[in-house]
């Protein structure tokens, strides 16, 4: 257990930038490559199997029952974009379960064009992740997990490196088939900037429960996303609009309703 207190000592002192305003770096990490996560909203952190590509981002989903499984996806996103990734657990004696991942986002090749749209050659840009995970048992009905992810990313040339955590906590109640997991997502430290000045990442915390239903082949998972920051509107929503009869601009306030289940994933 010191070990664990040591990583969580050591990753907490870096830069958590959970601040509001502006725009993050590296929202690549939140692209999620597996067709379960996609198909459950992105977000299904409390789902306590044998599936090896949820533990990625949550690695207190590590356990005995992924030993030696391999998950392999390949995605082709819009515009041409190609999603690899690889995931892989082994039980370690003593240890805990061990993860090893890797990702990497192709976004392909671009024309190299000036403002007179004079033409000077191609450019191709790309992101990549290897992510160590070390998840077990800390309870009968509590696993934890941290993780440690080396994030590269080339656009043209411009490169960038960060070093990224998550830490997460899973109530395992298997008699009751109920789950519920806290995520702390992104805590991160970029090592070098694509220019001058360093950037955040999307730091952010979660929650999520989960139930399988006694008696129908069906599980429900509600999360809710961003616990640490309630204002997250979007950043392109119309606010205020002219109104053509008077010519007066009319503001436009997204109610608080409906701000709170831009949180809710079901």
């Amino acid at each position: 257990m010191r070990y664990n207190f040591f990583l969580i000592s050591l990753l907490l002192s870096w830069s958590m930038a959970a601040q509001d305003g502006g725009q993050s770096s590296f929202l690549f990490v939140n692209v999620e490559h597996s067709p379960r996560l996609e198909a459950l909203g992105g977000s299904a952190i409390a789902v306590f199997d044998n599936d090896v590509s949820l533990s990625q981002n949550t690695p207190s989903l590590l356990n005995s029952e992924m030993d030696n499984e391999l998950s392999f996806a390949f995605g082709d996103y819009f515009a041409d974009i190609s999603l690899v990734s690889c995931s892989y657990a082994v039980s370690l004696d003593k240890i805990g379960i061990l993860g090893v991942y890797l990702e990497a986002i192709n976004y392909g090749d671009f024309e190299r064009n000036d403002a007179a749209g004079y033409n000077y050659g191609d450019f191709s840009a790309s992101d990549q992740t290897i992510t160590f995970g070390i998840g077990r048992k800390i309870h009968e009905k509590f696993s934890f997990g941290v993780n440690l992810s080396l994030l590269n990313s080339n656009y043209d040339t411009y490169t960038s490196l960060a070093l990224s955590s998550n830490i997460s906590l899973t109530y395992i109640n298997s008699h009751s088939d109920f789950f519920s997991t806290l995520l702390i997502k992104n805590i991160a430290k970029q090592l070098n900037a694509y220019s001058y000045s360093k950037e955040r990442l999307p730091y952010e915390i979660q929650f999520a429960v989960s139930k399988l239903l006694a008696h129908l082949p069906f599980r429900y998972h509600i999360a809710y996303n961003n616990v640490n920051r309630f204002n997250i509107k979007s950043p392109y929503k119309l606010t205020n609009q002219t109104n053509v009869e008077t010519g007066e601009l009319e503001i436009k306030e997204e109610s608080i309703a409906k701000t709170f289940l831009r949180h809710i994933i079901v």
